[in-house]
């Protein structure tokens, strides 16, 4: 199946996982095999990234740690970097990239929902969005 992507790019959609749970550190969302909180990607950090998203996850400390997010506003990501003490990247990919992030919150703008998950589901990532 053919999907656009960000920049209007036609592309084959994969949601074929990069590496299973076992590959990755035999981590598992479901807290079976999970040592310490779950580390969360966010992408995106307007109203839903940071509002709820993040707001959400920073009450739970002993199950949730927010490791990095995305963002192309550089304001946004030094208030990310400050206020969650998380790594930041301008480019998504970046942060799709890490092996270390067990669950990708995609609240970048819905027009972008279907590729930026087809990609973090490729990437082996759990997705939220």
């Amino acid at each position: 199946m053919a999907v656009k992507g960000p920049l209007g790019t036609k592309k084959k959609a994969s949601v074929k996982p990069r590496a299973s749970s076992a590959k990755r550190g035999g981590r598992s969302v479901r807290g079976a095999t999970t040592a310490g909180p779950i580390r969360v990607g966010i992408l995106g950090q307007g109203r839903s990234g940071l509002d709820i998203h993040a707001r959400f996850f920073t009450q739970f400390p002993r199950n949730y740690r927010i490791a990095a997010i995305s963002d192309l506003l550089r304001e946004r990501r030094t208030r990310a970097e400050s206020e969650l003490g998380c790594d930041t990247y301008r480019d998504y990919r970046q942060l799709l990239a890490r092996d270390d992030i067990d669950l990708v919150v995609n609240s970048l703008p819905s027009h972008l929902h279907p590729t930026v998950t087809a990609e973090a589901l490729g990437a082996g990532h759990h997705v939220v969005c």
